[in-house]
């Protein structure tokens, strides 16, 4: 997709995939405000993302966080949902 070739504005995904069709709906998802035509083509850029396999995850980093509650109060946790 040109939102992810890195030509003029760095991306994460550096994988250079290249889809017209893809493109298009893109396009037409931003040009719409109609909720049932997003849909309709989020599900056909679903579609097209799942049959290309653009990226294929290898692994998932654990990520840790530590917090201290001796100046800060309000963590998250089991009995502060």
């Amino acid at each position: 997709s040109k939102l992810q070739s890195g030509d003029g504005m760095p991306r994460f995904a550096m994988h250079f995939y290249k889809n017209d069709k893809l493109d298009s709906l893109l396009n037409s998802f931003y040009k719409t405000a109609d909720k049932q035509e997003q849909l309709e083509i989020a599900h056909g850029i679903q579609q097209i993302i799942a049959q290309d396999q653009v990226t294929i995850p290898v692994l998932s980093g654990a990520y840790m966080y530590q917090y201290n509650t001796t100046r800060f109060t309000g963590w998250w946790n089991e009995e502060n949902p």
